[in-house]
């Protein structure tokens, strides 16, 4: 089944929980944590204050699923925490607007309105203002889109996207020229000598030589261990 895909014409990320929002508290502070998302999302204990940050940019919200807003004043007590643990990273130029989803989402991003750009043959257009591969098929003018190595087509953005097994594409698709702004496309089609040599690449074993004595590995535990018997 296809993702939910979302566009958006302006900067923005994608904040995705893993169902409904799980929190634990952060100790000796007032506030929890967000703990099935991979971003640093930090609720007020006992309020609907809620803050999200990449430790330079700050936005606040009276929900998890928002929606966000940015903020020059975070809890000074909040923002020292952080900042304590932030990595640093370059600021966007314009801070990006925050898009969630608690359900397997995907979120294409182009800068301004799609632009799209004609391929060599007259068969393909391609949106060339976005990283994600965004194809049109002029004869049918069917959408197609590659997500996480797989396949999607429409007839339009809201949808309905089905998937579309990589040897059942359009002939079209392997005719995009290898030095094309998306040559890199033709490892995902069946059939192509790019995608041929991938399957044989994957199917060379890789080996490793390790020296035992230099190799270590560290457990770190979230409080005392806590063990449970397995099953027999």
């Amino acid at each position: 089944d296809p993702p939910a895909i979302l566009f958006s014409e302006e900067l923005a990320v994608l904040l995705t929980y893993d169902g409904d929002p799980r929190y634990s508290e952060i100790e000796n502070s007032p506030y929890e944590r967000v703990l099935n998302t991979p971003f640093a999302v930090i609720r007020r204990r006992g309020s609907d204050d809620y803050y999200l940050s990449s430790g330079k940019i700050w936005y606040t919200a009276k929900a998890a699923l928002g929606p966000w807003t940015q903020t020059n004043s975070p809890p000074k007590d909040l923002e020292q925490m952080l900042a304590d643990a932030a990595v640093d990273v370059a600021s966007p130029d314009k801070a990006p607007a925050i898009v969630t989803a608690d359900k397997p989402t995907e979120l294409i991003v182009t800068t301004g309105k799609p632009k799209w750009q004609s391929l060599p043959g007259g068969e393909l257009l391609y949106v060339q203002n976005t990283e994600t591969a965004w194809l049109r098929v002029l004869s049918t003018n069917n959408m197609y889109l590659l997500l996480s190595g797989r396949w999607y087509r429409s007839k339009s953005q809201s949808g309905t996207w089905i998937f579309v097994r990589s040897d059942e594409l359009p002939e079209s698709f392997s005719a995009i020229p290898p030095e094309s702004n998306i040559g890199g496309l033709r490892v995902s089609v069946a059939g192509t000598q790019e995608a041929n040599d991938a399957m044989l690449d994957a199917q060379i074993p890789e080996t490793a030589a390790i020296e035992r004595s230099k190799a270590s590995f560290n457990v770190e535990y979230d409080g005392e261990p806590q063990f449970q018997k397995i099953s027999a």
